[in-house]
């Protein structure tokens, strides 16, 4: 269920169907600029420190693209949080292309000796099928659904 008072996820679409930001870029400079907050009030963390368009790889060479989580939050003594952001203009394939995108994440991070607490989907428009695939599978991942105007979370397990 996302909590945003007792709202379930078959009425998140009718709330989140507005796009409020123009590019995920400003989205992410959104929670950036008020990332303590963000950290307190919707990933209910606490906040240490964080790196924007973190590689993960603590120096280990890719070819081609370097894979790069949009947030990397420092949270307690080694525990950090991991924040993927989409602004989608195509909501259910860039949402579910998020999955596999942040299960990498996770993967890249533990490799390179990152404790990762908790993974989030930071995106600003949602199908619900996103939250299925996560429960049917079984996935550890966070949604958290943001626009200038409301947010609303869904924590595994809830």
């Amino acid at each position: 269920v996302l909590v945003m008072g007792k709202v379930t996820s078959g009425k998140i679409e009718d709330i989140f169907n507005e796009k409020t930001f123009n590019t995920e870029k400003e989205m992410c400079n959104y929670i950036e600029e008020n990332i303590e907050i963000f950290c307190k009030d919707t990933l209910e963390i606490n906040y240490i420190s964080h790196e924007r368009e973190s590689y993960l790889a603590r120096g280990r060479k890719f070819s081609g693209n370097k894979p790069h989580v949009d947030f990397l939050i420092k949270s307690n003594n080694e525990d950090y949080v991991i924040v993927e952001c989409k602004n989608p203009r195509y909501v259910y394939r860039e949402n579910i292309g998020a999955l596999s995108q942040i299960l990498d994440y996770i993967r890249i991070a533990e490799n390179n000796g990152y404790k990762i607490k908790e993974a989030w989907i930071c995106t600003s428009r949602i199908k619900r099928e996103l939250c299925e695939v996560i429960d049917r599978f079984k996935l550890p991942i966070n949604i958290c659904v943001l626009n200038k105007k409301n947010n609303a979370i869904r924590k595994v397990g809830e």
